[in-house]
């Protein structure tokens, strides 16, 4: 009877505790939270380039880390983004590239990304956080700017980190290349990430 008793009294003890850390924890998408996220780590893609002078090409790839693929909106970033009132985030991301080893040796690329985003929860370990923005890249002589929306699923194991689910579209309209004829791009892919949350 003592061991029913002191076992009964003992998950009582651990509900009323869980509870209580469920209360003070805040949840995804509080005022004053910095996000800090390695995205697009892997994942798959569906790429499609059109030329102004006409030809496309198209590619689909399943990757892992950098990703030597026919557009540079595919490749791993690091973002940042800060929750300025509840559920609003503003941030951006930032990654850098080379196709070294890939019949274009020393070619280096950079990615920047400025966006904004709303964080819905979903219950005690996933939130939905639906960002959209602008994407550049230049990439040896390549550029380009375009539209990027993510719809992304945050899962937490833990009250601080998650792993990140990021389904997103690329489209950038404005490619070019120097001395060559300028191009639009098309890219969806569904990848996934990792984040901290302070």
């Amino acid at each position: 009877m003592r061991k029913w008793m002191f076992a009964g009294g003992l998950l009582g003890a651990c509900a009323i505790a869980g509870q209580a850390k469920a209360q003070t924890a805040p949840e995804f998408g509080a005022q004053g939270q910095l996000a800090i996220s390695a995205e697009r780590l892997f994942g798959i893609e569906y790429a499609h380039t059109s030329y102004s002078g006409g030809g496309y090409q198209s590619t689909t790839l399943i990757g892992f880390g950098w990703k030597y693929t026919q557009s540079s909106f595919s490749q791993p970033r690091a973002g940042i983004d800060y929750f300025v009132v509840n559920h609003v985030s503003l941030g951006g991301a930032i990654g850098l590239y080379s196709a070294a080893g890939h019949g274009a040796l020393n070619e280096t690329g950079f990615i920047f990304a400025p966006r904004v985003g709303y964080a819905v929860d979903l219950g005690s370990v996933a939130s939905f956080w639906p960002r959209i923005g602008i994407t550049y890249y230049s990439h040896a002589d390549y550029h380009n700017l375009g539209f990027t929306g993510e719809a992304n699923f945050a899962l937490f194991p833990r009250a601080n980190w998650a792993f990140l689910i990021i389904p997103h579209i690329d489209a950038g309209p404005f490619g070019g290349r120097q001395n060559n004829p300028d191009f639009s791009e098309f890219v969806l892919g569904l990848n996934l990430g990792i984040m901290g949350v302070i």
